[in-house]
């Protein structure tokens, strides 16, 4: 919805947020800032993108 893009990087375990003006954060699979000029990122997102997956059925 906001136009952002968010891509897990594995190597570092972190989630790469980019919004539209092409600002860039690093993010916890929590939401938690870790570093980058953009500073908040929507928590579900990140979590989605970056959290466990389930298992197969």
């Amino acid at each position: 919805m906001s136009g952002a893009e968010y891509d897990f990087d594995p190597e570092q375990g972190l989630v790469r947020v980019v919004d539209r003006d092409g600002r860039e954060g690093f993010f916890h699979p929590d939401g938690r800032w870790h570093s980058g000029e953009l500073r908040f990122a929507d928590p579900q997102a990140c979590s989605w993108v970056a959290g466990p997956a389930l298992p197969a059925f």
